[in-house]
C-alpha cells in the first residue's frame, strides 16, 4: 500500500512502537475525520509490525453493537493471533458476565494479555474506539493503566470530532494513560495529486489536482471515488506535469461513485450525522444553526459538532456541500422524510423566520407541492425578483408552480399570467404570442390593471401589430388609479413611441387623456434611457446626450437592472455619434453580465454591438455579430427588430463586396410592420447603400430618398441614424446631378449637425463631391481633419481616397500617392472591398506619368543619404514610429531628420514632400 501525506506520522508511529518493544508500554491515539483513512493507516502499521514477529489482537468497534455488552473486547480475544487455550478461558466468561463490570473479570482479562506479552511483543488495536461498548471502554482504560512495563501498544482510532456522549472514555484515558495522538489531516493539494498519481500510474496536472482537491477536500474515500467516477483517461494526465493544458482538458467527473463515497461518509456516523446533512443539503448552507436543528429535530449542539466534523471531513467547505450531485445525492438518500417533505418544511420556517422570497421559493421548488395560499404572493414575488435580476428562466419555474394553486381569484390569476407572458417574451417573444388573446380579455374584464396590464400592450408593440399595441396602451390607462401611472406603463409608452413614431401622435393623447407620464413614477435607468434615446434619435446629438449615456451606463454596472436600459443607452451613444464610447461600454457589459442577460435581450444587444462594430470600420466582426444574432432568435422572434442586425449585416457585407451574401440577406422576409420603425428605416438605407457600392446608382437613390422621406416625416433626421443625405449625394453626382447633391447635403450643413462629430465629416465629404477641384480639395482635407478625431476608420478611409483622387485631379501626383497608400492601409484594416479600393489606374505609378524635373532631383541631392531615407519614406504615409522601427533609428532622430528636409525643401509639412523623394536618383 502507498502512503501519501502520512509518511510522517507513520515514522512517529515506529517510533513509539519500538519504545513499547524495549519494555515500555504505550497508548497510541490516531485521529482524523470521517474516511480520512485512519483505517488504512492502521492496518498498513499493523501488518508491517506482524511481519516483524509482533502478535496482533484487532476489533472494529460500531456504532450499531454499541449495546453488546464486551462485544469489542470480545472480538480482541477472537482474533486469529489469539491463542485457542486463552480464547477459550477469556470469551466465555465476558459472555457470562453479570450487569456490572467485575474487578476480578478486568483483572483476568488484563492478566491473560500481559502473559501474551510475555512471548512475544503484543499490539491491541481497536479502530473507531469512541463506538466501543461502555464496558470494553472500561476495560481499555484498565488496560492502558498496567501495560507501563510491558512491549504492548494499544493502539486506538478516533474521529477528530466527538459526539458529548463519547468525551469522558477519551478523558478518562487520557488522564489515566497520557497516549501519544498521531493526527491525520485531509490530503492538501499536493497530495491529491500525488494519491491520484500512484492510482493512475502518471503525473497528473497541477490542473486536474486542484479540481480534484476541490471537490474532496483531501478525503482520501471521496479522492477515489472520484477518481473511479472519471476512469483512466489519457488526458486528465501529462508527462512531465505540464500546467498548460488547453482549457477544455476534462476535469474530474462526479458521479455515482463520488455520490455513493460521500454518503458512506456521512452515514457511518450514525443517524443524526445524515439528518443533520440532509438538513445542510435542504437549506443550502449551514449558517444557520436553529434552522437546522428544527429540520433534523436534534439540538444545536449536535448541529454545531456534526457540521464541524463535516468540514474537516473535506465533506463541506465552509458548511457548503462542494459540488451540487454531492448536495443532491445527500437531499435524495432514502430515509424518512423524502427529500420533498424536507423542502417543503424548509421553505415554512425559512417564510416563518422572514427569509427572503427567493429562499423560500428555492425550497417551494424542490418540493412541488400544490402551493397554499400564503406560497403564491411568495411566489410572485420572487419571480418579479428574477426578471429585475435577469433570470427568466427561473421566474417561469416559479410562476408555473404559483399558477398550480386551487381557488386563484381572477385578480391573481390574471396577474400571474400576465407576469407569464412577460417572463416568456424575455426568453422567445414568438411563444408570448399566444398569450395575447388572453391578457386583452383580462384587461377588458378588469381582471387586469395597472402596471401588470402593460404586457397587453408590450407584446404587440414587439410583434408588429401597432394599432393593437396602441388600443392596450389605452385601455391600460384607463386603469390606474388617480392618473397615476407605473414605471412600466411610463416604458412601454417611450418603447411605443421610439419603435413606431408614426403612432406618436395616438400615443400623445392616451398620455393627455390618461396617467401623466412621469407624474406619479421615481427614478428608473430604463424610463432614463428611452427618453435619452428620444431625444437623440429626434433632435438630433450634442455632447450633453452622450455625457448622459456615459453617466447613466456608469451607474447602470452597480445594482440590479435591467438589460433593456443598457440597450437603450447604448443606442443613444450610437445614434449620438459616439461609437468609440458604446463599444467601450457593451464590452464590460458583455464581460461582467455574459452569463446573466436573458435570450432576447442578448439577441438584441449583440444586433447593437454589431452596429457599433460596423461603425467603427471592423466590417468581418460586424458581420460575424449581425449573422449570430439573426441565429440567436427566430424571424418570428426578432417581430419588427429584425432590422436591427439585418441592416448592419447587409452594410457590412456590401462594405467587403461579399455581394452574394447581401442578396441571401434582402431576399429574407421581414415583417411589413418593420417599414414602419426606425428599424425599416435603416434597413432601406442599408439597401440603397448597397446598391451604390454595387454602382447602381438610380436604384440607390430611389431607396435612400425614400428613407429620406421618411425620416423627415417622422423628425428622425438624424445623420448618425440614417446618413441618407450624404450617400444620396453620392448617387446623385454619379448621375451627373451635382446642384442637387449640393442641396441635399446644404439642407443638414452646418446647424442641424456638430462639427466634432463622424457625421459631419461624411457630410462634407459629400459636398466635397460635388465641387470644383480646389474647393473640393479644401473641403475633403476638412473632412479627414474631422474624421481623425473620430473613431469612423471607414469614413475616414473614404475621405482620404477622395482626396487622394483630389490631389491628382489637381496634378499633386506626390501628395495623391501619399494619401492614397494611408486610404489603403486603412481599407485592409477594416476588409473592406477590393472595388471600393480602387483608385484610376494613372494613379499605380504616378512616377511613370511625370518624371521628376531637374530641379527637383537638383534639390533631392541637397539631402543627406539618411535624410533621403527618411523622406522617401514619410512620402510613402509612414509614420515617424514605423520609420523609426524600419530604419532602426529613435524616433527623436526621425523628427530631427524631417525639420531638416522640411527646411532644405522649403515645405511645411510631410504631405507636401515633392514626388521625387520616391524616386531617389
Amino acid at each position: 500500500m502507498t502512503l501519501v501525506e502520512r509518511h510522517r506520522q507513520f515514522d512517529l508511529l515506529t517510533q513509539v512502537w519500538n519504545s513499547a518493544l524495549d519494555g515500555s508500554g504505550r497508548v497510541v491515539t490516531v485521529t482524523g475525520g470521517p474516511a480520512s483513512g485512519k483505517t488504512a493507516f492502521f492496518q498498513e502499521f499493523t501488518e508491517r509490525a506482524v511481519d516483524h514477529g509482533a502478535r496482533f489482537l484487532g476489533a472494529v468497534a460500531s456504532q450499531s453493537e454499541r449495546t453488546h455488552r464486551f462485544g469489542v473486547t470480545s472480538q480482541l480475544f477472537s482474533a486469529p493471533d489469539c491463542p485457542e487455550n486463552v480464547r477459550m478461558r477469556i470469551v466465555p466468561l465476558l459472555q457470562g458476565s453479570g450487569d456490572d463490570v467485575s474487578p476480578q473479570l478486568l483483572y483476568t482479562v488484563c492478566t491473560a494479555l500481559l502473559e501474551l506479552a510475555k512471548k512475544g511483543p503484543l499490539i491491541i488495536g481497536v479502530d473507531d474506539v469512541l463506538d466501543a461498548d461502555p464496558a470494553s471502554c472500561q476495560t481499555l482504560v484498565y488496560i492502558a493503566r498496567r501495560i507501563r512495563t510491558a512491549p504492548i501498544m494499544l493502539l486506538l482510532s478516533e474521529t477528530l470530532i466527538r459526539s458529548p456522549d463519547r468525551s469522558q472514555f477519551t478523558a478518562e484515558l487520557t488522564r489515566q494513560s497520557d497516549p501519544h495522538r498521531i493526527r491525520l489531516d485531509p490530503l492538501s493539494p499536493d497530495g491529491v495529486a500525488d494519491y491520484l498519481a500512484a492510482k493512475l500510474g502518471s503525473v497528473v496536472t497541477p490542473r486536474f489536482a486542484a479540481a480534484a482537491h476541490a471537490l474532496t477536500g483531501g478525503n482520501p474515500l471521496l479522492t477515489e471515488a472520484l477518481l473511479l467516477d472519471h476512469g483512466p483517461r489519457a488526458d486528465a494526465t501529462s508527462p512531465g506535469d505540464v500546467d498548460d493544458r488547453p482549457t477544455g482538458t476534462p476535469l474530474p467527473a462526479v458521479g455515482h461513485a463520488y455520490r455513493e463515497a460521500l454518503i458512506d461518509c456521512i452515514s457511518r456516523y450514525g443517524p443524526e450525522f445524515l439528518r443533520v446533512a440532509r438538513a445542510i443539503a435542504a437549506v443550502g448552507d449551514a449558517d444557520q444553526v436553529r434552522l437546522l436543528g428544527e429540520l433534523a429535530d436534534v439540538d444545536t449542539g449536535v448541529v454545531s459538532w456534526v457540521v464541524d466534523a463535516l468540514n474537516v471531513s473535506g465533506i463541506l467547505d465552509n458548511g457548503r456541500f462542494r459540488h451540487p450531485e454531492g448536495r443532491a445525492a445527500v437531499l435524495r438518500c432514502r430515509t424518512e422524510p423524502s427529500s420533498a417533505a424536507i423542502s417543503l418544511r424548509t421553505a415554512e420556517l425559512l417564510y416563518r423566520d422572514g427569509a427572503m422570497p427567493a429562499a423560500v421559493t428555492e425550497h417551494l421548488l424542490a418540493a412541488q407541492a400544490p402551493p397554499s395560499d400564503w406560497m403564491v404572493p411568495v411566489l410572485a414575488e420572487a419571480a418579479n425578483q428574477a426578471l429585475q435580476e435577469n433570470q427568466p428562466d427561473l421566474a417561469l419555474q416559479q410562476l408555473r408552480l404559483a399558477l398550480q394553486a386551487d381557488g386563484l381569484s381572477e385578480e391573481r390569476r390574471a396577474t400571474l399570467h400576465a407576469l407569464q407572458a412577460r417572463t416568456q417574451w424575455q426568453l422567445d417573444p414568438a411563444t408570448s404570442a399566444r398569450h395575447l388573446t388572453v391578457l386583452a380579455h383580462d384587461v377588458d374584464a378588469g381582471h387586469l390593471t395597472g402596471n401588470e396590464a402593460t404586457v397587453a400592450s408590450l407584446l404587440p408593440l414587439w410583434l408588429g401589430r401597432p394599432d393593437a399595441a396602441v388600443a392596450a396602451l389605452a385601455r391600460c390607462a384607463e386603469t390606474f388609479p388617480a392618473n397615476r401611472p407605473g414605471l412600466s406603463w411610463e416604458t412601454t409608452r417611450l418603447w411605443l413611441s421610439l419603435i413606431y413614431p408614426g403612432a406618436r401622435s395616438s400615443v400623445a393623447a392616451i398620455g393627455a387623456g390618461g396617467p401623466e407620464h412621469g407624474a406619479g413614477a421615481t427614478w428608473d435607468a430604463t424610463v432614463e434611457a428611452l427618453s435619452l434615446l428620444h431625444a437623440v434619435t429626434t433632435a438630433g446629438s450634442d455632447d450633453r446626450n452622450a455625457q448622459q449615456a456615459d453617466a447613466l451606463l456608469g451607474r447602470l454596472r452597480t445594482g440590479t437592472h435591467r438589460t433593456e436600459a443598457v440597450v437603450a443607452a447604448l443606442m443613444s451613444l450610437v445614434y449620438a455619434d459616439r461609437a468609440d464610447r458604446a463599444d467601450a461600454w457593451s464590452a464590460l457589459y458583455l464581460a461582467e453580465s455574459a452569463g446573466n442577460i436573458p435570450p432576447t435581450w442578448r439577441a438584441v444587444l449583440t444586433a447593437v454591438r454589431a452596429d457599433i462594430m460596423y461603425r467603427l470600420g471592423q466590417l468581418p466582426t460586424a458581420l460575424d455579430l449581425a449573422t449570430d444574432a439573426l441565429t440567436e432568435l427566430s424571424p418570428e422572434s426578432w417581430g419588427v427588430l429584425i432590422g436591427l442586425p439585418l441592416s448592419t449585416a447587409v452594410l457590412a457585407a456590401s462594405g467587403m463586396g461579399q455581394h452574394h451574401v447581401v442578396r441571401e440577406l434582402l431576399r429574407r422576409p421581414v415583417p411589413p410592420a418593420m417599414y414602419e420603425t426606425p428599424f425599416g428605416l435603416r434597413y432601406v438605407y442599408a439597401r440603397g447603400r448597397h446598391y451604390l457600392n454595387a454602382d447602381k446608382p438610380h436604384d440607390a437613390l430611389i431607396d435612400l430618398l425614400a428613407c429620406g422621406n421618411r425620416a423627415r416625416e417622422w423628425e428622425m433626421d438624424v445623420p448618425a441614424l440614417v446618413p441618407w443625405r450624404a450617400d444620396g449625394a453620392h448617387a446623385y453626382v454619379r448621375l451627373g446631378c451635382r446642384k442637387d447633391a449640393h442641396r441635399l447635403v446644404t439642407e443638414a450643413l452646418p446647424s442641424s449637425v456638430p462639427q466634432r462629430s463622424s457625421s459631419y465629416g461624411v457630410l462634407l465629404r459629400a459636398l466635397a463631391a460635388g465641387c470644383e477641384s480646389e474647393r473640393k480639395i479644401g473641403l475633403l482635407t476638412e473632412a479627414v481633419a474631422v474624421l481623425e478625431k473620430t473613431a469612423s476608420r471607414m469614413e475616414l478611409a473614404d475621405a482620404l481616397s477622395d482626396l487622394a483622387n483630389a490631389h491628382h485631379e489637381a496634378r499633386n501626383p506626390s501628395r495623391s500617392a501619399m494619401i492614397k497608400a494611408r486610404a489603403e492601409r486603412l481599407y485592409e484594416g477594416c476588409r473592406a472591398s477590393l472595388e471600393r479600393r480602387l483608385v484610376p489606374r494613372r494613379l499605380r505609378d504616378p512616377g511613370a506619368e511625370r518624371p521628376p524635373s531637374r530641379l527637383s532631383r537638383l534639390t533631392l541631392q541637397s539631402l543627406s543619404d539618411a535624410e533621403q531615407r527618411v523622406a522617401v519614406l514619410a512620402a510613402r504615409g509612414l509614420s515617424n514610429r514605423e520609420i523609426s522601427a524600419q530604419l532602426h533609428i529613435t524616433r527623436s532622430t526621425v523628427e530631427q531628420h524631417l525639420t531638416r528636409v522640411y527646411r532644405k525643401l522649403q515645405i511645411r509639412r510631410r504631405t507636401d514632400l515633392p514626388q521625387l523623394v520616391q524616386h531617389p536618383a
